[in-house]
């Protein structure tokens, strides 16, 4: 009894230790694309006769979460954090930012074959779609992920419960190429040396189409 009782403990403990490796190196895997310097974030807008991206209040950590984001609810999404796996624990990370604070890991842990669900920060739930990975929110926003350029599971669509819609196309090199949405509306991001500079915008109003190009630091 006392010998299977010391068989537990050590199973669990080196659990811990595997659980704790694998949150460390997903934590490093999800931010090693994060900007660096501050960075007045923009954020996707739903109004129809607007551009699909305004900016945000100015803030210390905006830099971190990167200068497009995706709001939904309790947490935001900064669009250009990858989805990392770690096949060690057969588990997901993900970063999210909740309020004014900056990035959140969020670890997905296996649930059943296929399924898995948020261990931490918001509830989510995550499928295995082998081409595609689908993350759902309580609210019924869905985000999908695809490899793209580099490897990396990148955001590649966004459907909220009402039916608007994201799509966002990836470059050769992996940065976000374009961003269109249900409105018929168009982001371009522009680069200088891989980062991000500024956005071109482009809407419709009830007088015709606009456009305008929006500096992101």
């Amino acid at each position: 009894m006392i010998i299977t009782s010391r068989i537990v403990l050590a199973v669990t403990v080196l659990f811990l230790v595997l659980q704790a490796n694998s949150v460390a190196a997903l934590t490093r895997v999800a931010s090693s694309e994060s900007d660096e310097g501050s960075v007045t974030p923009l954020s996707w807008n739903f109004e129809k006769y607007e551009a699909p991206f305004t900016r945000q209040a100015k803030s210390a950590s905006a830099g971190v979460a990167g200068p497009l984001v995706y709001p939904n609810g309790d947490f935001s999404f900064p669009l250009l954090q990858p989805l990392a796996f770690d096949s060690e624990c057969d588990c997901y990370s993900l970063m999210l930012k909740r309020g004014t604070s900056g990035l959140e890991l969020v670890n997905f842990w296996r649930a059943r074959t296929g399924f898995y669900r948020s261990g931490n920060g918001p509830y989510l739930e995550l499928e295995n779609l082998d081409s595609l990975k689908s993350v759902t929110a309580l609210n019924g926003t869905r985000f999908l992920f695809s490899e793209v350029g580099n490897g990396e599971w990148r955001c590649v669509s966004i459907h909220d419960s009402l039916g608007n819609y994201l799509l966002i196309d990836y470059r050769a090199d992996g940065l976000i190429g374009r961003i269109r949405d249900s409105l018929a509306r168009t982001a371009t991001p522009i680069y200088d040396e891989g980062r991000m500079i500024s956005l071109t915008q482009s809407w419709s109003t009830p007088k015709g189409r606009k456009a305008r190009t929006t500096g992101v630091q």
